[in-house]
This record gives structure tokens, C-alpha cells and sequence, in this order.
């Protein structure tokens, strides 16, 4: 009976270096997390302001091309084509960062929201780890208590 009780003690004693382990593998991902959030809450800011940016622009160049066609009076045909077909590209440089910012803002949302849910699944970890530390110090108690009867 005493070297049952002795190798129930050993393991609870393995547990509990294990839950050691975990609570450090859980600080370290609860530190990782906060390195997520807070580079998701940056990749919004960031797409937030590209976004911003690049409707600008193409308003800008939009106006450009507005001012250019009725400040040239048609000097030279050939030419102001030319530069008719360029802020027409420009323009269309613009609308094609405009949707990739739009992308990644949608990306970076999501990124937020995937972060908020691993934060809830952590804390119930760390709860229900907390749970099982307690349980097993109980353990330990009770077995070194009918250890030192015998």
C-alpha cells in the first residue's frame, strides 16, 4: 500500500511540473497574442490610411485630367492624347490600389476578430488549467497527509 501511495505521489508530482510547464507555454502565448492584436490593430490603421490615400488620389488625378483637357486648347492633337492616355492609366493604377486596400482592410478586420477569439479560448485554458492545479495540489496534500500516518 505505501509504495502505491508513493508512486501516486511520484505522479502527482510529474503533474504538477507539467502544469508548471503549460502555465509557461500559456505566458508565452497570452505575450504572443498581444503581439498579434497589437499588429492586426496596426495593419488596420495602416490599410485605413492607404485606403484613405489612394481615393485621393484618384480624385486628385481625376481633377487633373479635368484641368488638363480645358487648359489645353488642343495645340498639338498627338500629344494631348498622350497625356489623355497616361492619367487614364494613372487613374487606373489608383482604382487598382483602391481595391487592394480595400482587401486588406477586410484581411486585417479579420485578423482582429480571430485575435478577440483566441483571447476568450486562452482564458477559458488558463481556467480550466487553474482547475486542474488545484485538483492536483488537493491530491498531493491528501496523499503526503496519509503518508506520514503510515
Amino acid at each position: 500500500m505505501k509504495d502505491l501511495m508513493k508512486d501516486r505521489l511520484i505522479n502527482l508530482a510529474n503533474a504538477q511540473e507539467f502544469m508548471a510547464d503549460a502555465a509557461d507555454k500559456m505566458a508565452k502565448w497570452d505575450q504572443s497574442q498581444l503581439v498579434m492584436e497589437n499588429s492586426a490593430f496596426e495593419s488596420l490603421n495602416l490599410s485605413d490610411e492607404v485606403l484613405n490615400l489612394s481615393k485621393n488620389g484618384s480624385q486628385m488625378v481625376g481633377r487633373l485630367l479635368e484641368c488638363m483637357q480645358s487648359m489645353l486648347e488642343n495645340p498639338c492633337e498627338l500629344e494631348h492624347e498622350k497625356v489623355k492616355v497616361v492619367l487614364e492609366e494613372l487613374i487606373s493604377s489608383f482604382g487598382r490600389i483602391d481595391g487592394a486596400s480595400v482587401n486588406l482592410n477586410e484581411i486585417s478586420h479579420r485578423i482582429e476578430a480571430e485575435a478577440a477569439i483566441q483571447r476568450e479560448i486562452e482564458e477559458g485554458i488558463k481556467k480550466t488549467l487553474n482547475e486542474v492545479a488545484e485538483s492536483i495540489d488537493s491530491a498531493t496534500a491528501c496523499v503526503e497527509f496519509l503518508m506520514s500516518e503510515f
